[in-house]
């Protein structure tokens, strides 16, 4: 009988967890609340939500 699980490559497990971390980066900077002069950080903390969603399909993964 064969098993269902195999043990992924670990080069795409390294890169999984390195998108992973820009997940939490992003909900990271959702509830940031940046002073103006970190305009930039705007960008991240309005797609807060997204980083949600990908870091826990990715946790489930790995």
């Amino acid at each position: 009988m064969h098993t269902a699980y195999s043990n992924p490559d670990p080069a795409k497990t390294d890169q999984l967890d390195g998108l992973r971390f820009f997940a939490f980066a992003a909900v990271f900077f959702f509830h940031f609340q940046p002073s103006p002069e970190y305009s930039s950080v705007l960008m991240f903390q309005k797609q807060g939500w997204v980083g949600v969603e990908v870091f826990f399909a990715l946790s489930a993964f790995l």
